[in-house]
């Protein structure tokens, strides 16, 4: 069982959301959904991997105050914390490329069709059944055709990706070997990260993935599972 390390000092259980997700994307962290899992998974992480030069990072905050209060402002465009695990250069262009600042244009998801999104920290099967363009949000309900109950609700327009159609998926380029996405598990309604074991099949529209923290087969490895390609999407840095 994944626990928090008692080594660090830092509490990320009370960073933002989408500062817990833009350092699992930047480094790479395998992590769950919620919110508690992508803390400790990033507490885990800073503990094993990060190793700050204390005297190094004060100097560049006294500099970075010192150049705030000359010219009214800093505009971040150096990192002063170096990591032994990600480490770049202070002068030139990052061999990562962070998510760009400017938001991209949202393309209107159509009535009815088939999406995951995030609801109460899970990502779920959705329908969608209209947009509202003043809240910028989508009203979905449940997208499991056998559910008793298709209870409806209000989801931000990033936090909801619209799945693939079988005849989308014949131009689509199949995500490659070991590339992270966000698929429903098996006889489920729910999706998980996972990490694509192969290609998809071209006959059977059909990935065979890994998911994070399922159970292990006999021999100790993580089961490989099959996914209809119109239930796999690319993974939100998260």
């Amino acid at each position: 069982m994944n626990r928090y390390p008692r080594d660090v000092a830092v509490d990320f259980s009370k960073l933002r959301t989408s500062t817990l997700k833009h350092y699992s994307w930047y480094y790479n962290v395998a992590c769950g959904s919620s919110d508690q899992d992508m803390a400790t998974a990033c507490a885990q992480h800073f503990s094993m991997h990060m190793q700050v030069n204390e005297l190094q990072v004060l100097k560049r905050f006294a500099e970075i105050c010192q150049k705030s209060s000359l010219h009214g402002k800093y505009d971040g465009s150096k990192s002063y914390i170096q990591s032994s695990g990600n480490k770049r250069d202070r002068n030139g262009p990052s061999s990562i490329d962070p998510p760009s600042a400017k938001k991209k244009r949202h393309l209107l998801i159509p009535e009815n069709r088939k999406a995951v999104a995030k609801i109460h920290g899970d990502w779920m099967l959705v329908k969608v059944l209209k947009y509202n363009k003043r809240k910028h949000q989508y009203i979905v309900e449940d997208g499991d055709e056998v559910a008793k109950d298709n209870e409806k609700a209000s989801v931000e327009q990033d936090e909801i990706i619209v799945l693939p159609t079988e005849e989308e998926l014949t131009h689509k380029k199949p995500f490659a070997k070991n590339a992270r996405v966000l698929a429903c598990f098996p006889k489920t309604s729910s999706f998980y990260l996972a990490t694509v074991a192969k290609k998809c099949e071209k006959k059977s529209f059909e990935y065979s993935l890994r998911f994070d923290g399922d159970d292990e087969a006999s021999n100790g490895d993580i089961r490989i599972l099959k996914v209809p390609a119109c239930e796999v999407v690319e993974a939100p840095y998260c």
